[in-house]
């Protein structure tokens, strides 16, 4: 239970993992993960070609624009691993990174959209990773691997309906 003090403002901040235990989520702490750093910086990469919900947002990107942001880990190290399984293309006359236009673009939706790992994602993870024996996603038992509970999701929109 959280006591305010006043509505903006909590008299005490408590973790992710003492939230989940007080409003009847996980029973162990440790069972709360989510994807590595690495995961998580080539989901963002992803994010600049593809939207939340799946459609194309652009085709390519400048050199600068592409390495530009949020860091969890080099990202130069995730855009070289994504030019290296061919998910992006480097053309050096134009200074910028084009997005692949084969079966690897619905690879890369589904991983941007909902963290899927294909085998493509898994290759590039694995090169781009530099933790040992990384599972690189594990899913929270009872939801799905981007943290949500699937049937919550579901009644909700079936209450609406």
């Amino acid at each position: 239970m959280l006591i305010l003090e006043k509505p903006a403002r909590l008299l005490r901040q408590v973790s992710v993992e003492e939230f989940l235990l007080l409003t009847g989520g996980q029973s162990e702490a440790s069972k709360v993960v989510g994807p590595c750093s690495t995961a998580m910086q080539l989901r963002g990469l992803f994010l600049k070609f593809v939207r939340p919900d799946g459609q194309a947002r652009r085709d390519w990107l400048d050199q600068k624009a592409v390495v530009a942001g949020r860091r969890f880990v080099n990202p130069k190290d995730v855009v070289d691993g994504a030019v290296t399984v061919g998910f992006l293309t480097y053309d050096p006359k134009r200074k910028r990174y084009d997005r692949t236009r084969s079966q690897l673009y619905a690879d890369m939706v589904g991983f941007a959209k909902s963290l899927q790992i294909t085998p493509a994602v898994s290759s590039l993870l694995q090169e781009a990773c530099t933790i040992q024996n990384c599972s690189h996603l594990i899913e929270i038992p009872g939801r799905g691997p981007d943290g949500r509970d699937p049937s919550a999701i579901e009644s909700h929109y079936a209450a609406r309906t």
